[in-house]
């Protein structure tokens, strides 16, 4: 295995990331993102390609709101999903780079990182089981006023 040294270019050496076999784990059992904040990042940098498959959600959510809506939420409920926020998502420079069918976009991070405090998404723990199904009705909850 290689050290890490960061990924400052498209040949930077791969790395080994141990998880669960057959799934994706990054930091938290769920990434949720939803179309209102891909919408909204895109009109921060329009000419890039804010394509749902560079940021890897496990569920991308269709919501009529504007701007960075999940931004606001602490708990998300999808279909018989529950879930609680643990934090918004870092993004990395993996978004940036060259993707089967997508090309390299550095201004993806550094549009993110100047104008969105690095974050797209959010990161959340699962605290009830079950299968999200399109179409699932999507609640979620703002933490209460201070």
């Amino acid at each position: 295995m290689e050290m890490y040294t960061g990924m400052s270019d498209e040949d930077t050496p791969l790395f080994d990331w141990p998880g669960p076999p057959g799934r994706w784990v990054d930091l938290a059992d769920a990434h949720w993102l939803t179309t209102a904040s891909l919408t909204a990042a895109a009109g921060l940098h329009p000419d890039g390609t804010w394509d749902v498959r560079r940021f890897r959600p496990t569920a991308l959510f269709a919501v009529a709101d504007e701007g960075f809506a999940e931004d606001t939420w602490s708990q998300v409920a999808a279909g018989p999903v529950q879930s609680e926020v643990l934090m918004p998502t870092m993004r990395c420079s993996m978004p940036s780079r060259a993707q089967p069918g997508l090309e390299r976009d550095g201004a993806i991070g550094t549009t993110l990182r100047d104008r969105h405090d690095n974050n797209l998404g959010l990161y959340a723990k699962i605290t009830e089981r079950g299968t999200i199904a399109v179409g699932d009705e999507v609640r979620a909850q703002a933490p209460p006023a201070a």
